[in-house]
């Protein structure tokens, strides 16, 4: 079991530092250096969807091998897909 903050997890301001929010509380914080405006907004983008990714992958998982319904199967890809355009910063 992981012991990560539960999402949904937020992205609040990306300058030198990224903070991370759950429920509004500060829990992590990425400072980059030598990196520029745009790799720092993506990589900041791709860790707030950390936990939109996991539970996609869970569901869709759990959809493959439990052998669901087509309804089911395919409510599993949207998460997935919404989870991939918060990961590329595009939500």
């Amino acid at each position: 079991m992981s012991n990560h903050t539960p999402g949904p997890w937020s992205l609040d301001e990306i300058a030198k530092a990224a903070l991370f929010t759950n429920n509004g509380e500060v829990f992590f914080q990425l400072k980059t250096r030598d990196t520029s405006y745009e790799s720092s907004k993506a990589n900041a983008s791709l860790i707030a969807a950390a936990p939109d990714l996991l539970e996609a992958l869970k569901a869709m998982n759990q959809a493959w091998m439990c052998n669901v319904e087509w309804h089911e199967w395919e409510e599993s890809v949207k998460k997935a897909a919404a989870a991939i355009a918060k990961a590329e910063g595009r939500e």
